[in-house]
């Protein structure tokens, strides 16, 4: 049997001080464990198993962050307790029996939560971040199937599920299928407690979800009360540091390696054509935790319209959304990229305008510095042009193509936004002559959300009304049908 190691098994720490090996206890452990659960199913089915290894059903990668705010907690401990480091000897040993041990203790272990609580949460979600993008950017390279156990102590597993959170949360990139192909396990963790602190995706979203604790382990926290999903394993063991005692124990090992056989057993694999790791990932992932702000959806925002990177969004989304008055030479700059989106038959590209006809032109024209109105139809003509001429060229080309769709409206478009799948970039329209707005452009940036009443589903909720209603549009272009002419009144 061949298994290129569908298994990836993402390991993270906790709090205190961390050696960069710190998972090889436990990765030792679960390998030890697959060698004799391998060898009983060779003895049962010698045609499915015989020759395979541990090496081959699973892949460990180790997420270290413990080095983010080393440094800064090491400068406050001298600031603080600065006698502890004294010269002298005798100093020296007597800082260390009367207050260093506990001391350290406050500064390393109770530090990092205050640390991920504050300053320096999102540089320790990106650091973990790199590691599951490593992975993912792999499978994509390589078109290789796979599924995911995630292993986190302590503090490590509230980075963990706050990063998965993000994902399915908002919608990124492919990723609300994550939590089916994943099994979780969590040592001596506090996630019950930030539930004070932070919305808790439900771990019934999760294939699996096993929740070890020690029973005289201060930090760890049962789930199951709080999500009957989970299931909450109970470790016991005389040991002066309860919080570390999962690493070796034959227990956890145990059960970790029977579900990286299950997984493949079970087939479960996550498919590496619906995933996309963009050059940019969406900050409020990587953010402190959620206030009402991105409950409803509010994502970042950039100063400067000409600075957002068009060229991916528009190349890689599968679903685009326009609307604006016009925009002649933002069409013509990025017509090269709406070419090959249109080479993609999932794509479909919904564009509304203002109509030449509309009752709004005049008002259009005074606050544009009083603009002819011919020449502002034109503009409007001429950005539907260079749509359409991306679409035909883009049928020049072999293969299938993907759907266009243009409205002119009717109505007034008070703003204008930009939507590519589920992120939405919102651009308020000036309410005085553009000789006096804001230049660069500022540009609002919203995303979809599992909230039903966030900003994004409510104004496309708004756009899709506008195209449903004849007295409001006017279809321009269809290509699955054909051209409609604009009639005037």
């Amino acid at each position: 049997m061949s298994i290129p190691r569908p298994v990836i098994c993402l390991i993270t720490h906790g709090i205190g001080s961390q050696d960069p090996n710190f998972s090889e206890p436990l990765r030792k452990g679960i390998q030890r464990r697959l060698r004799k659960l391998i060898r009983k199913k060779t003895k049962q089915d010698p045609q499915t198993w015989s020759g395979v290894t541990p090496e081959q059903t699973v892949e460990f990668r180790s997420l270290y962050w413990a080095d983010v705010a080393s440094n800064e907690q090491d400068e406050l401990y001298r600031t603080v307790y600065p006698h502890l480091f004294e010269a002298g000897p005798l100093r020296k040993t007597l800082g260390f029996f009367r207050f260093d041990p506990a001391r350290r203790l406050s500064i390393t272990l109770v530090g990092d939560i205050f640390s991920y609580l504050g300053k320096f949460q999102e540089e320790i979600k990106r650091t973990v971040f790199r590691g599951f993008q490593d992975v993912f950017q792999a499978r994509i390279e390589s078109n290789s199937p796979f599924s995911l156990i995630l292993v986190g102590h302590s503090l490590g597993a509230v980075v963990m599920h706050d990063i998965i959170r993000g994902f399915v949360g908002y919608r990124y990139a492919g990723l609300q299928d994550l939590p089916g192909r994943t099994s979780v396990f969590t040592m001596g963790s506090p996630i019950g407690l930030f539930s004070l602190v932070s919305d808790t995706l439900d771990p019934g979203a999760f294939r699996k979800w096993v929740n070890i604790l020690h029973f005289r382990d201060p930090i760890a926290v049962p789930l199951n009360p709080l999500f009957s999903s989970v299931e909450d394993v109970a470790l016991r063991s005389r040991t002066l540091n309860p919080h570390s005692v999962y690493w070796k124990r034959s227990k956890v090992h145990k059960l970790i390696a029977e579900e990286v056989l299950n997984h493949i057993e079970n087939k479960i694999q996550l498919d590496p054509a619906k995933l996309r790791v963009p050059k940019e990932v969406p900050s409020e992932i990587f953010r402190p935790f959620h206030g009402p702000a991105l409950t409803a959806g509010f994502s970042d925002y950039q100063l400067d319209f000409n600075k957002i990177p068009w060229e991916e969004l528009i190349q890689v989304a599968t679903e685009i959304d326009i609307c604006n008055v016009y925009a002649h030479t933002w069409y013509r700059t990025h017509a090269q990229y709406f070419v090959k989106a249109f080479g993609n038959p999932a794509v479909r590209v919904r564009i509304c305008m203002l109509s030449p006809a509309s009752p709004a032109i005049p008002g259009f024209c005074h606050q544009f510095s009083r603009m002819a109105r011919d020449t502002l139809e034109n503009y409007i003509l001429r950005s539907c042009e260079e749509v359409l001429h991306a679409f035909t060229e883009a049928k020049r080309r072999p293969g299938k193509l993907g759907h266009l769709q243009i409205y002119l409206s009717n109505e007034i478009i008070n703003h204008s936004f930009y939507t590519f799948d589920h992120v939405i970039y919102f651009s308020p329209r000036p309410i005085s002559s553009p000789k006096h707005a804001a230049t660069p452009i500022p540009v609002m940036v919203f995303r979809e959300t599992q909230q039903a009443g966030d900003f994004s589903s409510w104004i496309m909720r708004d756009f899709k009304a506008l195209l449903e209603t004849p007295r409001d549009v006017i279809p321009y272009f269809d290509s699955q049908g054909c051209q409609v002419e604009e009639k005037e009144e």
